[in-house]
């Protein structure tokens, strides 16, 4: 949808709501709403402003239970410590 020019609000906006209407399915699921079913996921980073994190999912909450991405977590710590590195190497060449 990003490479047709669509907004990262109406991406997501299309892959829930529309989609639980699509499925006929909107008086229960698509939405926060109290009486609704919701799984919740929290990402790294802010969809509206890079929706390619809706990729790094770090958790998923279903029924109340939270699953975290550890595989996720790991890969981050990695490449923000391995950012971290290569500037400080840049910074000491300068």
């Amino acid at each position: 949808m990003r490479d047709c020019g669509v907004e990262p609000l109406a991406a997501l906006v299309s892959a829930n709501s529309l989609g639980a209407e699509a499925l006929g399915m909107s008086d229960r699921i698509g939405s926060v709403a109290p009486g609704f079913e919701a799984d919740i996921i929290a990402l790294d980073g802010d969809p509206l402003k890079d929706i390619t994190a809706v990729r790094r999912v770090v958790f998923v909450m279903k029924g109340g239970v939270v699953y975290k991405n550890t595989v996720h977590t790991l890969k981050n710590f990695r490449h923000r410590d391995t950012e971290a590195q290569r500037h400080s190497l840049s910074r000491a060449k300068d």
